[in-house]
């Protein structure tokens, strides 16, 4: 092996099953099943990490939907997984609510170093002791969405996830919090404070439904947000004279939001102290020192999830039968492409506006 590189998401699978991460690792067999095509949920966030990248970057397009709709045109039909019009579609309307919901409440500024934001960042560190111990070049390799200053001048890391719904309880001890922390710390030789953990639920919220009366409705079950629904009150009452009913309301909505955010995106800042980089550091160079024992022991680690978590499932039953589990891999798995970002290359950037620096 010339060189080594470590994905937190490969030791995420190594962890989850040895066998799994065996048939799909780099590191390893390097396999995806055959004629697949593209997969929705890759392909949509890849878009909506663009779409931020862009708009607290150089905000060529100077609105994150415009973005989105400009990556979404950067594919050929052949090239588009199936469902990506609506998709798209649900994309431009989460990040059109993103520029609301952020009003008063997005206290980060993106850092920028010589001229450059900090978005998109590539990181490649050498974990010198395992090189030295394999003989070859042991590299840790990730990209950090985006690196931020808060109010204080401290600098943190933040993360943007898109999934069906937001979730808290990972926040304690997700691994990818502490590896990417522990990395820009690396990267800029600089203390960072924590990650900025920022969800995005794949839904947006709606206008106030509005009854055959005219009367906004009150049914708790609409997707709406506080300041949508006030928005449609000033509409038939400028004055701000709410009738008892919309007050009331307006307070329940009001409940069901904090400073983080809502039900549709929320924005939690988590810190790491130096014993929990330490920790990460060192629990990581446990795990790698596993991966690259050439006489590792490949063993599954059956869950009841394997039935739609796992690609390889029906090699690995076939290999515990006894059967002739290769000839599956032949004929239904293929070795792994590269990511392909030739979408990149074509790009419809606007004419008239010029990379600036940004507050965004």
């Amino acid at each position: 092996m010339e060189t080594a590189y470590i994905h937190t998401h490969d030791r995420i699978r190594y962890k989850r099953c040895r066998r799994k991460w065996y048939f799909g690792s780099a590191l390893r067999r390097h396999l995806e099943p055959a004629d697949q095509g593209p997969n929705i949920h890759l392909w949509f966030g890849t878009g909506i990490h663009f779409a931020l990248e862009d708009f607290h970057g150089y905000n060529r397009f100077g609105c994150p939907a415009t973005a989105l709709d400009a990556y979404y045109n950067a594919f050929k039909d052949d090239e588009l997984p199936q469902g990506a019009e609506d998709m798209v579609e649900l994309g431009m309307a989460m990040l059109d609510y993103y520029l609301i919901w952020r009003q008063n409440r997005d206290l980060y500024k993106t850092v920028w170093i010589d001229g450059e934001p900090q978005v998109e960042v590539q990181v490649q560190l050498e974990l010198t002791e395992l090189s030295e111990k394999v003989g070859y070049p042991v590299v840790f390799r990730g990209t950090i969405d985006r690196v931020v200053e808060d109010e204080y001048g401290d600098w943190w890391v933040q993360d943007y996830k898109t999934a069906a719904y937001i979730d808290l309880n990972k926040l304690a001890n997700d691994p990818q919090i502490g590896n990417y922390v522990w990395a820009a710390e690396q990267h800029y030789q600089k203390e960072i404070e924590g990650m900025v953990y920022t969800q995005f639920a794949k839904k947006a919220p709606k206008p106030p439904r509005v009854l055959q009366s005219g009367e906004l409705s009150l049914d708790k079950r609409q997707s709406t947000t506080y300041k949508i629904f006030r928005a449609g009150l000033l509409e038939r009452y400028p004055d701000g004279n709410f009738p008892p009913k919309f007050i009331e309301f307006l307070n329940m909505l009001a409940e069901k939001e904090s400073p983080e955010g809502d039900e549709f995106i929320r924005q939690d800042p988590v810190r790491r102290n130096i014993h929990a980089k330490e920790s990460t550091y060192n629990n990581m160079m446990m795990e790698v020192d596993e991966m690259l024992n050439p006489d590792l022991y490949i063993y599954p680690n059956p869950t009841r999830d394997c039935s739609w978590d796992c690609e390889f499932r029906p090699a690995c039953l076939t290999m515990d039968e006894g059967d002739d589990w290769e000839y599956l891999i032949e004929q239904f798995y293929q070795e792994r492409g590269e990511e392909n970002d030739q979408w990149r290359n074509r790009i419809k950037w606007p004419d008239t506006t010029e990379a600036s620096q940004t507050s965004v």
